[in-house]
């Protein structure tokens, strides 16, 4: 099968070119957007204008009396004494619980029962004996009773418009 294209006009060849010459205008049209600047040169926005050179005034450095502190009175001294004892003393260290609770003394006490009113518990049906009815009915009875107390509009019945109404 022969080729049926020109080389002439084949831009396979140039593609590789064209990507880069594509990659360096757009590199240089954000570096020139970045350096762009929107305000005119020369001016500034916290100049003062005129080109005035501002004296500073010269703050002379002053010097804060310090107030002489006052004698505090001196903190009496606590003088601690010590009375040393002989080694000679002998500590009972032997604990009998008989001595704090006497176990052959009976303690006297009496009971008093007060009779609390008795609180019923509501009972949780797991299974239903008897199934709720309308009105003492059966299921039914119910169903009657809308139909009879249910009024169609007088419009729709009128023009015989007719549909099922979902609640």
């Amino acid at each position: 099968m022969e080729v049926k294209k020109n080389d002439k006009f084949n831009i396979e060849k140039t593609k590789g070119i064209y990507f880069n010459l594509g990659l360096l205008v757009a590199l240089s049209v954000s570096l020139i957007a970045f350096e762009w600047s929107g305000s005119p040169t020369g001016s500034n926005e916290y100049d003062l204008g005129g080109g005035e050179i501002l004296e500073s005034e010269i703050i002379l450095r002053t010097i804060q009396e310090q107030d002489k502190p006052e004698k505090t009175p001196k903190m009496p001294q606590i003088i601690e004494t010590f009375e040393i004892f002989d080694n000679d003393v002998f500590i009972d260290d032997t604990f009998n619980i008989d001595d704090i609770f006497r176990i052959d003394e009976e303690i006297p006490f009496r009971i008093i029962i007060e009779d609390e009113p008795l609180v019923k518990e509501d009972e949780v049906f797991v299974v239903v004996e008897e199934m709720p009815g309308f009105r003492g009915g059966d299921k039914n009875t119910f169903a009657r009773w809308v139909q009879s107390n249910v009024i169609y509009p007088h419009v729709p019945a009128e023009n015989g418009i007719q549909g099922k109404v979902f609640v």
